[in-house]
């Protein structure tokens, strides 16, 4: 199964579990999320759900305030705020396993 950059988000960092196709269970509310409904790219309140749950993680949040973010040394780049943070956490993803195979 191949995941998309918001899929790996929300099951990664946010710990959401795959619940068929189109859509995920957030074990910690209690609820479904249809993907249509959670739109991180765009909407700067969805993507702050990702913010804050790193930062409860301990990892830094930086931004030049239009279209970079850095998740500690992982960098994100977008046309808006919304997508840098999606583009950055995504990038700390991969930061993450890239270590992670190279550690054995």
């Amino acid at each position: 199964m191949v995941m998309n950059k918001k899929d790996r988000i929300v099951r990664e960092i946010l710990g959401w579990k795959a619940h068929g196709k189109n859509c995920w269970y957030d074990v910690e509310k209690d609820a479904f999320v249809h993907e249509s409904y959670f739109l991180p790219e765009k909407f700067m309140e969805h993507a702050m759900v990702i913010v804050k749950k790193l930062e409860m993680f301990g990892v830094k949040y930086r931004t030049n305030g239009v279209s970079i973010v850095c998740f500690d040394n992982a960098v994100g780049t977008g046309a808006t705020l919304p997508e840098a943070i999606t583009d950055a956490a995504y990038a700390l993803i991969e930061d993450f396993y890239s270590v992670a195979e190279n550690r054995y």
